[in-house]
């Protein structure tokens, strides 16, 4: 039986990303694949908190 290591995840922002969830426990994968989903992507997430670093020199 194969178990599915590469998921592919469509992010709140619109982006997708193909995730390797290989680090995680077989059993979590799906959950946390879909907690993923309800995220941003990494590239959008860091643009949002290139602003916030400029409020927290202020």
């Amino acid at each position: 039986m194969v178990v599915k290591t590469i998921w592919s995840i469509n992010h709140t922002c619109g982006h997708q990303a193909d995730r390797d969830l290989s680090d995680r426990p077989a059993d979590r994968r799906a959950g946390f694949a879909e907690w993923l989903a309800k995220q941003e992507c990494t590239d959008c997430w860091r643009a949002s908190k290139v602003g916030d670093e400029t409020d927290k020199e202020a």
